[in-house]
This record gives structure tokens, C-alpha cells and sequence, in this order.
């Protein structure tokens, strides 16, 4: 646009004239709202795009964008409707209804989003954008299917990406296939090593696969990048123990149970663990939670069905010791029945000492019946 058109388009947003804005008036807002919304200004552009609205109330484009705007600044509802009206006056633009995809999905409708994303692709076959906001919504109404067939689209289209391409491996994985997810999640391991994500997905297959020592290995690195991940501390204990490698197994499963206290299998793993290496009391408590969490599941009671072949875990009982009073002949009392301790007034018996040598007339022989007093203790 030339400057004089641009100069018309200001006037008009600055007097909010109420006449229908020409063509020419209305793409120079439009460049305006892009550009804003492009650099972060929603504010802005939402400022511009209800100017044009108000004096160009049926502009598709103008809808399309304050849709957009109210839908990047958490006003999902909002900008739904008003991509609606955009898809309604141009039914046969694309862009609108992937727009409108995004939008549904950001609010939660996943299959919404699924019907407008097949309208998009459905108009442009080749729109790339569109088949990834199909996966997208099909992944979350768990049609792993399709969104599988969606995103191999999209990267038949575009080449092997690597977002798309964990996308792929993740509904590979949801499937159950997982030899085709492991030769997946390898590729896109060639093309990033390092990737956290990447690392854990395919450390999570090794070990659904039996691979534990390449398991061991891949996970090794996922907790140096985030040993605050559930998935990841789990998984790696789970590989470390198919491993062989009980006493660190063991380490991790305590920190998975600390990370996702309700995790059942974790409590399980730790349990077993518990077992496998003799510390009954640890494996108790793992059972007792693990039933508390899946009373009914096979996996508890096949827990405790191990715990009850064991013997029981060695609990600090309290000590009694056998000793009498008076005659060395006498009967010792039997363990765990109360001792018969009299107690009297009769002096104390006075054990001399270094300091104080006691005197001849002090020496005072005990009671005949051979009791002491116990009412006087002095220990120093």
C-alpha cells in the first residue's frame, strides 16, 4: 500500500468514522493486525481488527484475525465464533478452518478440531499445516490410527521432521507396535542424540522390548537431562533391575516412588525389589500401598501372595532379662512373668569406697529373707 492509503487507514482507526471502510482501507488495517499480532502485540491488533469490524462488520478476514487474537490470549470461546463466521462467509478458504482447528483444539474439542482440520485438508490436500492439526486432534481423541496416517502425510509432504516424527513414534507406541516404534525413535535419535524426550521414549521401548542393556545405556543419559521425570526414573529402574542390577534398581524405584506416589506399578517394582534383596519391612510397605492403590489388581496380590511365602520381617521385640535377689539356689522366675521385687525399709547395705572406707559400725547385714531396698537408688 502506498503511503496515502496508509495515512487514510490511520485516520480512520484514529476518529473511528462509523462509514464502511473501502477495500483498499481495510487490507492496510489488516496488514496492520498481522504485523502486530506477527510481533507479539495482540493488544494492538485487537484494537485495529474491532475498528474494521465495527465499520466492516461481514469482513472475512478482519474475523478471521480477531479469532485468532482472542484465541492466543486465552479467550478460546470467543475466537471460535468468530472463525465460525469467517468459515461461514468464505467457506472454501482452508486457512480459516485450520485456524479454526487450532482454536477448538486450544478449547479443549478435540473432535471439533478434527472435523474443521479435514475440511482444510479436504480444500488444499497439500496444506502441511493442516494434516499436523489433524494428527494432533485425532492423537487426543486416541484415534492413533489415524493420527498416525496424518502425520506420515505430513511427512510425505514435507520430509522427515523432527517433531513430526516423535509425533509418529508416540502413536507407534500407543499401537503396540513397537519394533516399528523402536526403528523410529532411532532416527530421530540420529538426528538430535541429545533429546531428553527422544531418549526416554526410546529407553521406555527398549525395556517393553526385554532390551534391557541398551535400555540401561539410552536411560543413563535421559536422568542425567531430567531425573525429575516419573516416566524416566521408572523405566530405568524397570531396566536396571531386568539388568541384573538390583541394589541401583532398587535406588531408583524409591525415587520414582517419591516422584508419583500413586504409581501402583512403581510400588510394585519397589516391592519386588524389596523382596529380591531381603528387606522384608521396605517390601511390607510397598505391598500395603500397592493394595491400597489397586486392591483388585493381579499385580498386588501377586505381591503379597510373595510377601506370605517369606518369613516375616524381623521387628524389635523388648528384651527381659532372668537375674534374682537374695539365695544364689533360688529358682530363676520364668521369662515374661513379673518379677516379685519387695520393697522394705530396712537400711541399705553400704558398699565402701576409696573415699570413704566404711566404719565397722556401719556395716549393717542385709534382711534375713535376703530383700534389699530398692526405694533409695542413687547411680553415679
Amino acid at each position: 500500500m502506498n503511503r496515502k492509503s496508509r495515512r487514510t487507514a490511520a485516520k480512520h482507526l484514529r476518529t473511528a468514522d462509523t462509514r464502511r471502510a473501502d477495500a483498499a482501507t481495510s487490507q492496510v488495517l489488516i496488514d496492520q493486525a498481522v504485523a502486530a499480532a506477527q510481533s507479539g502485540r495482540w493488544q494492538e491488533a485487537e484494537k485495529v481488527l474491532r475498528y474494521l469490524l465495527s465499520v466492516d462488520p461481514d469482513n472475512a478476514e478482519a474475523l478471521h484475525m480477531m479469532g485468532m487474537a482472542l484465541g492466543s490470549t486465552g479467550r478460546a470461546t470467543e475466537g471460535i465464533d468468530m472463525l465460525r463466521r469467517a468459515t461461514e462467509l468464505k467457506p472454501s478458504e482452508a486457512l480459516y478452518w485450520q485456524n479454526l482447528a487450532a482454536c477448538l483444539l486450544g478449547a479443549e474439542q478435540p473432535h471439533k478440531a478434527a472435523e474443521a482440520a479435514r475440511h482444510a485438508v479436504t480444500l488444499e490436500p497439500g496444506y502441511v499445516a493442516a494434516w499436523s492439526r489433524l494428527g494432533d486432534a485425532l492423537a487426543e481423541t486416541q484415534d492413533f490410527n489415524g493420527a498416525c496416517g496424518a502425520y506420515e502425510r505430513v511427512q510425505a509432504l514435507a520430509g522427515q521432521e523432527l517433531g513430526n516424527l516423535k509425533r509418529i513414534a508416540n502413536c507407534q507406541m500407543n499401537l503396540g507396535r513397537l519394533d516399528i516404534a523402536e526403528a523410529t525413535l532411532k532416527s530421530a535419535d540420529a538426528m538430535a542424540p541429545d533429546d531428553p524426550e527422544i531418549l526416554a521414549n526410546l529407553g521406555a521401548v527398549l525395556v517393553a522390548r526385554s532390551n534391557y542393556v541398551d535400555a540401561v545405556e539410552v536411560l543413563a543419559k535421559a536422568v542425567e537431562h531430567d531425573s525429575k521425570k516419573f516416566t524416566v526414573v521408572y523405566h530405568y529402574a524397570r531396566a536396571l533391575a531386568g539388568a541384573g542390577k538390583a541394589e541401583p534398581a532398587l535406588l531408583w524405584a524409591r525415587k520414582a516412588t517419591a516422584l508419583e506416589h500413586r504409581s501402583l506399578n512403581a510400588w510394585v517394582l519397589l516391592g519386588k525389589l524389596a523382596l529380591d534383596l531381603g528387606h522384608l519391612a521396605e517390601a511390607e510397605v510397598a505391598a500395603r500401598r500397592a493394595t491400597q492403590l489397586g486392591p483388585d489388581t493381579s499385580e498386588a496380590r501377586q505381591l503379597n501372595q510373595r510377601l506370605k511365602g517369606v518369613a516375616p520381617a524381623t521387628k524389635q521385640t523388648p528384651a527381659y532379662m532372668d537375674f534374682h535377689l537374695g539365695d544364689p539356689d533360688a529358682v530363676a522366675p520364668v521369662p515374661g512373668v513379673p518379677l516379685n521385687v519387695t520393697f522394705t525399709d530396712a537400711p541399705v547395705q553400704k558398699v565402701p569406697s576409696p573415699k570413704d572406707p566404711m566404719k565397722k559400725d556401719d556395716a549393717k547385714a542385709p534382711a534375713p529373707d535376703g530383700t534389699f531396698d530398692f526405694t533409695i537408688l542413687k547411680i553415679d
